[in-house]
């Protein structure tokens, strides 16, 4: 793993919050953790959040059957393991966001496939909205990055 830097740290750290607050009560948020895909893939997402509490994973990691969302932060396409994205697709993850603080842009996957892709996929920036899935709550992308 290499280090991150203040930026990575900073959208990893606030979106960790705002996750939190939103999801507070029936949702866990982990930032950094392993998600057990399968039995030779332990991928280990900028952020997940996962169905249940922190008790329910003392034993096991969670699965991608037991993801919501699995966030990456990324530094254009160099710092992103393709091959993570693909296995978060194979083992259920129902939604992907690709944050790229070079670009600015969220790209938005969803709809998982068990050959490694994304049925629908969405590049997003500004004041383009996207929502955590299963809630109410909307965020311009401009909201999660740092000041430009």
């Amino acid at each position: 793993m290499s280090l991150t830097d203040p930026e990575h740290a900073y959208v990893t750290t606030s979106l960790g919050q705002r996750l939190r607050e939103v999801y507070e009560g029936w949702a866990l948020v982990r930032e950094g953790q392993p998600l057990d895909a399968a039995v030779v893939d332990m991928p280990v997402p900028s952020v997940a959040v996962v169905r249940g509490v922190v008790d329910d994973y003392a034993r096991q990691h969670p699965t991608g059957a037991d993801a919501l969302l699995v966030v990456e932060v990324v530094r254009g396409g160099e710092s992103l393991d393709v091959r993570d994205v693909e296995v978060y697709a194979r083992c259920g993850v129902s939604e992907c966001w690709i944050v790229d603080l070079s670009s600015r842009q969220v790209e938005a996957r969803t709809e998982p496939r068990p050959n490694g892709s994304y049925g629908l996929i969405r590049l997003l920036s500004g004041s383009d909205e996207l929502s955590p899935p299963g809630c109410d709550v909307v965020w311009r992308v401009e909201e999660l990055l740092p000041a430009a």
